[in-house]
């Protein structure tokens, strides 16, 4: 009788240190953490040839590889990265506030949030300080969290308020109203404090209300007690019966009328702006283009904060025409590799084919400065004018961005490809695995090749989703992320990689994130309880109880849990009490009294443990298998088994297909494009491997050995011609329900 391998669970074998002659090209994107342990920074050195991320706790002094840190190419992503901006304009003297793209009219940002206390004096300094002073014969006191978040400041000295932009106003909760207050507001003309002419809706500090004034035309920029350069009003204190108390001191929203989403326009052509440059100003801004200054009018794209800068402004930079997009994405990745991030030797571009969001280019000032210009044609000559002016300045420097397209991979030196999938089908009917994709656009394993873009890629494989076709509707369902899971990932790039390309894991579920680097989900046995009551399908997300004979070894708080029994499943879940938790996770399948329930914790594998994968829910962004030495490819394009057309394109993407390596033969079978939950539990007949060989687990070790095998959709083996450690002799069982593929 043929021995049969079901490739969701081995037999444990042994453990066993896997070979360092790691074979495979690998990458990680981890994206800033500030976190990093030594050990951490060694483990990545040794387990990766490509690292994205800019944690500056990194420490890769004697890294052969390439670490290339992450810059968004489209935005400034941060209030304070908005004065890094500035403070490189004024250096090379252009005016930062063209580099930003802005709205001509008001509209309705369609995306999260689109600003978040930017009323908030100090909120573009770093650390959100150095906004708000009280101060005294010379003597400075910070309270620009204070006046801001509370509980409250007393204003018993001179009080300064700052903001890196013009402003027009100053809004004030009193909580204790001052009785005889003496003072002057003032403002700095470039030589000295004068008086500032005001509406003050305060009343001298005796009510809440808003301090509101014009800017005047001479105010100039200064720095107070070692701020950035800011535009600064002063309150000079005389003297007060009683002092006022304020609990909060707050600027302007630049939402329109304070309704969150509700941004701003700014009418270049109205008639009523006062002052000019970065002082110009409309008290009554037009109907529908409400903002008062220019900066009020930026777009925000993504994430909260985020300042889209403009790809068609150009200014003169050395007396040359130049896209200063461009040359501050430039200066910043140059800035990286020579102060900020040593060691690093490239850039990640983000962001590279990204466009507004809620607004066409037509309402805002990229027509306005280029009415011929597409976004997409802007972006890509963005981007290879952040090519020549880096490469220019540092010959080596690879710079690189997250694309999928090809016309923007092959502008840079390498490409991440997130999501990447390639394409297991054929549009001629011939049973080959094209490398490259049906689509015209999108990069594939052939583009990298020399022949071809000649970049480098980083692919990014998910870990295949855990949500598959049921009933009529797109469910979730259970996806073995300790073996299953890495194993169809990496043979999917093991299929069709080659010399340009880099193998990047990412499991999307189960709380792994980019943020991550040698994070492992454990399932710690001793820590095992058992249900006291069923679950029944409740597959919405209400509060769920879930009740086993012993939690008290779960953490508290919220974690995840993994139940075992007749279905598997894993919940994210909270901790209520020793014998209860909760979650609000969809119920999708029926659990039985007894079955076993266990506790996902965070383990580091830089720490040099041990784990297999029995006691694994997931990896993070590596798992033991990329160490292993698979030897010298074949020529690709083997198909090894075929099957019924199934999913997305015209071809077989539901068919086994194999390449051979010098020390493993690797099979992988597609999942097409609507696999449902039964297609993910259907095995194929038995396959005849034609010789002996030992499956590779995620973990590292091989199983027993086999000379048959059976795999279902979205399914890959890797069989190791030689066993690696211990060898384990123990035979499963063949599956039930077997299917012709």
């Amino acid at each position: 009788m043929k021995r049969i391998i079901v490739l969701l669970a081995f037999i444990l074998c042994v453990p066993s240190v896997v070979n360092a002659e790691r074979s495979i090209k690998t990458g990680i994107c981890s994206l800033p953490a500030y976190y990093l342990t030594a050990s951490q920074s060694a483990w990545l050195r040794d387990k990766y040839d490509w690292i994205m991320g800019d944690d500056t706790a990194l420490n890769m002094g004697g890294f052969t590889g390439y670490w290339t840190p992450y810059i968004d190419i489209m935005t400034s992503p941060t209030p304070y990265d908005s004065t890094i901006l500035e403070d490189w304009a004024w250096s090379v003297g252009i005016d930062p506030e063209e580099v930003f793209v802005h709205a001509n009219q008001d509209w309705t940002y369609t995306k999260a949030t689109a600003w978040s206390q930017m009323d908030w004096f100090g909120r573009f300094q770093n650390g959100v300080n150095k906004g708000i002073f009280l101060e005294t014969g010379g003597v400075y006191s910070d309270v620009t969290s204070a006046a801001y978040n509370g509980p409250y400041i007393t204003i018993n000295k001179n009080l300064l308020i700052g903001y890196e932009l013009p402003f027009d106003q100053a809004n004030f909760a009193i909580s204790i109203p001052g009785v005889s207050v003496v003072g002057t507001w003032q403002y700095w003309n470039g030589t000295t404090w004068t008086t500032l002419t005001t509406t003050d809706g305060t009343n001298n500090f005796t009510q809440s209300g808003k301090l509101y004034f014009v800017p005047p035309g001479n105010w100039a920029r200064h720095s107070e007690n070692g701020s950035h350069s800011k535009y600064w009003i002063r309150f000079a204190y005389t003297s007060a019966t009683t002092s006022p108390q304020s609990t909060k001191i707050s600027g302007d929203t630049w939402y329109n009328d304070g309704i969150a989403n509700h941004c701003r326009g700014w009418d270049e052509s109205s008639g009523t702006i006062v002052n000019s440059g970065e002082l110009a100003y409309n008290p009554t801004p037009p109907v529908g283009a409400t903002a008062k200054f220019k900066y009020q009018s930026r777009i925000n794209v993504w994430s909260v904060n985020h300042f889209v800068l403009n790809p068609v402004d150009f200014q003169m930079i050395g007396g040359v025409s130049t896209r200063t997009a461009a040359a501050y994405i430039a200066y910043k990745s140059i800035q990286n590799a020579t102060s900020w991030i040593p060691y690093s030797n490239g850039v990640m571009l983000d962001d590279l084919p990204a466009v507004m969001q809620g607004i066409t280019t037509a309402q805002t000032d990229f027509y306005t400065k280029d009415p011929v210009s597409t976004w997409d044609q802007a972006a890509r000559a963005r981007y290879a004018d952040v090519h020549t002016m880096t490469k220019a300045a540092i010959p080596t420097f690879v710079v690189g961005g997250n694309t999928q397209q090809k016309v923007y991979a092959v502008i840079g030196d390498w490409a991440l490809h997130e999501g990447f999938n390639n394409v297991l089908s054929t549009a001629d009917g011939v049973n080959n695995l094209l490398a490259t994709t049906d689509s015209a656009t999108i990069s594939g394993f052939d583009d990298y090749l020399p022949e071809n873009m000649n970049v480098k890629g980083v692919l990014v494989f998910n870990d295949p989703s855990a949500y598959a076709w049921k009933d009529g509707t797109f469910q979730r369902t259970y996806y073995d992320r300790s073996n299953r899971g890495p194993l169809t990932a990496l043979t999917k790039f093991l299929i069709g990689q080659n010399d340009n390309t880099y193998f990047a894991y990412f499991a999307p579920d189960e709380g792994t994130s980019y943020t991550q680097t040698d994070e492992v989900y454990y399932l710690d046995p001793a820590k095992d309880t058992s249900l006291t009551s069923p679950l029944s399908v409740a597959q919405d997300s209400t509060i769920k109880y879930i009740y086993g004979s012993d939690f008290s070894q779960f953490p508290s708080g919220y974690s995840y849990a993994k139940v075992e029994g007749s279905n598997t499943e894993v919940f994210y879940i909270h901790k209520e009490n020793n014998t209860s938790i909760t979650t609000t996770s969809p119920i999708n399948f029926s659990h039985s009294t007894g079955d076993v329930i266990r506790f996902a914790e965070t383990h580091y594998q830089s720490d040099g443990l041990t784990y297999t994968i029995d006691n694994v829910l997931n990896w993070g962004t590596h798992f033991p298998a990329m160490d292993v030495n698979f030897g010298t490819p074949s020529a690709r394009n083997e198909a090894w088994a075929l099957g019924t057309f199934y999913g997305w394109g015209t071809g077989k993407a539901n068919n086994i297909w194999s390449r051979d390596y010098a020390n493993a033969l690797v099979l992988h079978r597609g999942n097409g494009g609507s696999t449902s939950t039964t297609d993910y539990d259907t095995y194929s007949v038995p396959l005849d491997l034609g010789g002996i060989y030992y499956p590779l687990k995620a973990d590292g070790t091989t199983g027993a050995p086999v000379d048959n095998i059976q795999l279902r959709r979205s399914e890959g083996a890797i069989l190791m011609k030689s066993p690696i450690g211990a060898v384990d002799t123990t035979f499963p069982a063949a599956p039930s329900g077997l299917s012709v593929l």
